[in-house]
């Protein structure tokens, strides 16, 4: 991200940031606090209203006044960069928006949701190996994802070898929809297409301990019932990359 903060310097282009899901979760100044990286224009929602319908573009005040009324009838019309929004100065959006934004400028939020982001990966972790799953559970701050049906060695995620990219992207197929089917069952969802699950501040220890339960039970079931039989989750041979169907 600094290389590309330089390389927009030098070439004259806006850097934009979409902080819709990082803004104040990774840290209060989102991204880019967490990265020392300032952008241009930044996307916000989500956090910024408590939950509410909101969201907020900042950035430069140079580009920011693109979209200002100056009172010029000619060019508020014609000259101003429009910028309207459904829930665009609704009274309860902006003031659960302030109330939001007074808890989470602290820093305590995160620092508490990051711990916790922590904790539930490594006992998801912990739950496939002393279940013999190949897979493991990745991401940062308070952010998951599971990953079934492949090592990290394989997948070039140790030994600074070149990251596979393209397997991550393409998840873990057809052991996505039964592991999804059976963490519903065992009372807890997250978003099925990539296995993905953010966690939030009215979240506790005993909520980590729910999921990780639920995940244990899963696995189980899915053992039990032949959807992850271990013989058949890896390739015998080849790189992870070429293509075949898992």
């Amino acid at each position: 991200m600094r290389g590309l903060r330089d390389l927009t310097r030098e070439r004259g282009a806006v850097l934009i940031f979409d902080e819709v899901v990082t803004g104040f979760r990774m840290a209060p100044g989102g991204a880019q606090e967490s990265l020392g990286v300032t952008a241009d224009l930044a996307c916000f929602a989500k956090a910024l209203a408590g939950g509410l319908p909101g969201a907020a573009l900042a950035g430069r005040a140079d580009i920011m006044e693109a979209m200002a009324f100056t009172g010029d009838p000619s060019r508020d019309r014609r000259g101003r960069v429009a910028d309207q929004g459904t829930h665009s100065a609704m009274p309860v959006v902006a003031a659960a928006g302030i109330a939001a934004l007074e808890i989470l400028k602290t820093g305590d939020v995160q620092r508490r949701l990051n711990r916790l982001g922590d904790r539930l990966r490594d006992g998801l972790n912990a739950v496939l190996e002393r279940r013999g799953i190949p897979g493991f559970v990745y991401g940062g701050y308070s952010v998951f994802r599971i990953f079934l049906g492949d090592t990290r060695e394989r997948l070039g995620l140790t030994g600074g070898g070149a990251v596979d990219h393209a397997r991550l992207d393409r998840g873990m197929g057809p052991l996505g929809a039964p592991l999804h089917l059976a963490m519903l069952l065992n009372g807890v969802d997250y978003s099925r297409g990539l296995a993905t699950g953010w966690l939030n501040a009215a979240m506790t220890d005993a909520d980590i301990d729910q999921v990780v339960e639920a995940f244990d039970r899963s696995a189980a079931r899915l053992l039990q019932s032949g959807d992850l039989a271990i013989g058949r989750l890896i390739q015998s041979e080849g790189p992870a990359s070429a293509g075949k169907t898992w």
